[in-house]
């Protein structure tokens, strides 16, 4: 799957996944584009919630 969006988009798509099972056997990978622009002054913004 490939989300373009905000991150808590991608965090909701995740959850929703593996809620589902679907990311139990590897069989699918997802990629989170942010639609905001990167602010290198606050990088941890980016992990915030996936750690």
């Amino acid at each position: 799957y490939v989300i373009l969006g905000h991150n808590f988009e991608y965090l909701g798509m995740m959850m929703s996944l593996q809620r589902r099972g679907l990311l139990d056997k590897g069989e699918y990978f997802v990629i989170g584009v942010d639609i905001e622009q990167y602010e290198n002054q606050n990088p941890m913004k980016y992990l915030k919630g996936m750690i």
